[in-house]
């Protein structure tokens, strides 16, 4: 694993938080690669708990994590990332939750009978609205506020989105009686005027 894929998995652990705040970085191969990066200064150490915002807003936070990602995987700044690059950021994010799932590599994450190449093309035109081949800022950041990694991540674990008109049933809302009808109107007492 080399150092883009160090400073990938950094990124994938920033823009994808842990549910239980656990870190792939916990194993001390990768905590050494990291610290490695971090000292040639290849990758920004963590932010410190005082500077983060108090009010609770963390959208400046998710919007400034969004770029550092972005321009991880944008490294001529050109305003745009090509299919591989993007592709790279899916082998990143799989490879973030092969290790949270305790796996050895992104190769044991694949859900049955799933062909990463495939899988990745999927994701990457998921990504792309446009389908011009080039991901933009603005695609990506809207993918990032919209899915979570395993939503991200559903063509290589084998999980389809679910088409939620598809599979509700459609219900006839004039047969529910409604609450109103099953209320009895209240009886007010007459009070004799003195």
């Amino acid at each position: 694993m080399g150092a883009a894929s160090v400073k990938g998995l950094k990124m994938m652990e920033t823009i994808f938080p842990s549910e239980d705040g656990r870190s792939v970085f916990a194993d001390p191969k990768l905590k050494a690669k990291l610290d490695k990066e971090i000292a040639k200064g290849k990758i920004k150490p963590e932010m410190p708990a005082d500077e983060e915002p108090v009010d609770g807003d963390m959208d400046e936070l998710i919007d400034r994590v969004i770029k550092e990602v972005w321009a991880t995987y944008d490294v001529k700044n050109q305003g745009f990332i090509d299919k591989k690059k993007a592709a790279q950021f899916f082998k990143d994010a799989l490879e973030v939750y092969a290790l949270r799932k305790g796996m050895k590599g992104s190769k044991d994450a694949l859900g049955p009978g799933v062909n990463q190449s495939k899988a990745s093309d999927e994701c990457v035109a998921k990504l792309n609205k446009s389908g011009s081949g080039r991901i933009t800022f603005e695609e990506f950041e809207d993918y990032m506020n919209t899915y979570d990694i395993e939503e991200a991540l559903g063509p290589f674990l084998a999980r389809t989105s679910i088409d939620v008109k598809a599979q509700v049933p459609m219900v006839d809302i004039s047969q529910i009686s409604t609450q109103a009808e099953q209320v009895t109107r209240p009886k007010y007492r007459e009070y004799p005027d003195d």
